[in-house]
């Protein structure tokens, strides 16, 4: 299924399914999420957030350099190691977060009697809706999933004032950089 944003899945039940998404969003048209500028709603972390919370089973990502703003090679090496997260508890997930390249997306549109071009295009509008491709893809993927501890801190100070209680105040730094601080400090 190709979606663009939360709102194109417009009813869609995408639930235990993966979804073919767009990276960026519809550029076209100014008053459509800002016309060029780059919106988080855009970004792929929000995209697999939307599908987690829409029920699918996994999300891959189309890249493409001019959507994207980067080369493939940025994504090959970002995902190049494991990766650590803190699940929220309640917080639905996603079981597979994936990438494709463009020539591998239309492969996959193609199995789907679709043809991605147009799916762009047809995504443009805000009338665009989800396309079921109404196929099976497998993906055969070796992972091994490990708990781990790490030197990394998380305190939560309530506040007083009812009226914010639900908000958030974060702070937050990567202990590396302490680290790597303490090493230029014991160097001199």
């Amino acid at each position: 299924m190709l979606r663009v944003d939360a709102h194109d899945y417009k009813g869609a039940d995408v639930r235990g399914k993966v979804v073919l998404v767009m990276n960026d969003d519809p550029s076209g048209d100014p008053a459509l999420f800002g016309g060029k500028t780059r919106l988080w709603y855009g970004r792929w972390d929000y995209k697999y957030l939307e599908a987690a919370r829409h029920g699918a089973a996994g999300a891959i990502v189309i890249h493409a350099t001019p959507s994207a703003a980067y080369p493939w090679q940025v994504v090959t090496s970002s995902n190049a190691r494991e990766k650590f997260e803190l699940p929220a508890q309640g917080e639905p997930r996603l079981v597979a977060k994936m990438w494709a390249t463009e020539d591998a997306s239309r492969r996959i549109a193609a199995l789907g009697g679709q043809d991605l071009d147009r799916l762009r295009a047809a995504a443009e509008s805000r009338s665009a809706r989800p396309v079921a491709l109404g196929i099976r893809l497998a993906l055969p993927v070796d992972a091994d999933v490990r708990r781990i501890e790490s030197a990394n801190v998380l305190g939560v100070l309530p506040g007083s004032d009812p009226a914010l209680a639900k908000e958030a105040v974060v702070y937050t730094a990567h202990h590396d950089q302490f680290e790597a601080a303490r090493k230029r400090a014991l160097a001199r």
